[in-house]
């Protein structure tokens, strides 16, 4: 099942990844299958997220100020129908995504690059306004950062997500399951620990990971309110770790509405949905 129908998407939607475990593939995941819908899209981060990235979804057009920003995409949408290099479908060998032909096309954007090739995120007040210009029929936002990570306990600042946020995704590796809660396996293993109720180097649970994405789903509450909350298990393609998924993911639709099993390396991400 391809993640857009998983999810229950609408056009029109902001859609923010946080959490661990491949959210940023998952991510891209959704931004191919929306370009194969002959939508328009825009692929963001607002924390920190490798340029590469987001130049895998087509054209990344930087800049900081807000107003400029806007006029700066809205320019950018005729070339990117035209252009020969960008708007190009993540997973598809280059296939140009153009109305008519791959479906429909895509932009990535940021406030500027660091010195190590991070694209810098937006703000979630220049997220709302790029949403209530209308200019795409999705926005997916990368709105959490866990260093590769199969696990992350969100900090006070975390994650960074825009008020208009229709839907928000916690990802979670289904390897986190078993693993201590250290540095090795958990992102701000300190802080997941004292979430959880647990000593540094325990194993990491099911009730971990619940208690890890309840606190998510209660911050997702508190900035945008109206948002739809869903848990994705992530890398359950791979045997040894499917078992895994599974445990985790019946855990969480114990007290979540919508839990999926997925793999972020699939043509058809959604290996499960629960309830």
């Amino acid at each position: 099942m391809q993640l857009f129908d998983a999810l229950e998407l609408e056009d029109g939607e902001l859609v923010c990844f946080v959490g661990a475990g491949g959210k940023t593939g998952l991510m891209l995941q959704l931004a191919a299958e929306c370009a194969l819908r002959n939508q328009k899209v825009l692929v963001t981060t607002s924390t920190r997220m490798f340029a590469r990235q987001l130049q895998s979804c087509g054209q990344l057009v930087l800049e900081r100020d807000e107003g400029k920003l806007l006029g700066r995409l809205d320019d950018a949408r005729p070339d990117c129908v035209r252009g020969a290099r960008a708007c190009r479908v993540p997973g598809t060998g280059g296939v140009p995504a153009v109305p008519g032909t791959a479906g429909g096309w895509m932009l990535a954007a940021g406030a500027g690059l660091t010195k190590d090739g991070k694209v810098v995120g937006l703000s979630g007040e220049t997220l709302n306004a790029i949403h209530r210009a209308g200019l795409f029929d999705s926005i997916l936002v990368e709105a959490d950062g866990a260093r590769g990570k199969p696990l992350k306990a969100p900090a006070p600042h975390e994650p960074v997500l825009p008020s208009r946020a229709a839907s928000v995704v916690t990802v979670v590796g289904a390897d986190a399951l078993g693993a201590p809660l250290t540095e090795q396996y958990v992102h701000r293993w300190r802080l997941a620990a004292e979430m959880a109720g647990q000593d540094p180097g325990s194993a990491v649970t099911g009730s971990t990971i619940l208690k890890i994405v309840s606190c998510y789903r209660e911050l997702a509450r508190q900035a945008a309110p109206y948002s739809r909350f869903i848990a994705a298990v992530n890398k359950g393609d791979r045997p040894e770790l499917l078992g895994k998924a599974r445990e985790i993911a019946g855990r969480l639709s114990q007290s979540m509405e919508r839990v999926l099993v997925t793999s972020a390396v699939l043509g058809d991400p959604v290996l499960e949905v629960l309830p």
